[in-house]
């Protein structure tokens, strides 16, 4: 997980189109195939084919994205996705990520929305390397492969992501 759930304190409403990244980090090698995250409130009118969360590793190679139509008007809490069978390598990170398009984007929970909390989260990182950051706007998919150098820190302190066999 991006950080332990207890600290998922605030919601926002995310933009639509944008693409959220939330870094995780793999102490042990294993296969995943799930995805989740917490929403606070779900969206209304989802663009179809348009919502998807997916993993990216460092390079910004995609590794798998999965359609989450159905995910953005569920019902609040913890939101599972289910993803093709993916093995991440032990001591290296990937980007969970995030995109959503809806008449009404889902709210979904992060940890603090303090200010200033976006430059200590990702303290003494290259846009490269940072734990929560945005990277694309306007999109309708996750594309294949991202430029790690242009991520831009995201404008919240996570959102609470992580994965799963």
């Amino acid at each position: 997980w991006t950080y332990d759930p207890i600290g998922a304190v605030n919601n926002i409403t995310l933009t639509g189109g944008t693409i959220y990244l939330a870094k995780l980090h793999i102490p042990r090698t294993l296969a995943v195939t799930k995805l989740y995250w917490w929403m606070s409130v779900a969206g209304v009118t989802p663009t179809a084919g348009q919502n998807f969360g997916g993993l990216y590793d460092s390079a910004g190679t995609r590794l798998v994205t999965a359609d989450a139509d159905a995910t953005v008007t569920a019902t609040a809490g913890l939101q599972t996705l289910t993803i093709s069978s993916t093995t991440l390598t032990a001591n290296t990170f990937v980007w969970a990520a995030l995109v959503f398009n809806a008449g009404t984007v889902p709210t979904i929970q992060y940890g603090s929305g303090a200010t200033g909390t976006t430059t200590a989260c990702n303290v003494g990182l290259t846009a490269a390397t940072f734990r929560f950051a945005t990277n694309g706007t306007a999109q309708t998919t996750l594309p294949t492969t991202r430029t790690p150098a242009s991520n831009s820190a995201a404008l919240i302190a996570g959102p609470w992501m992580a994965v799963g066999p």
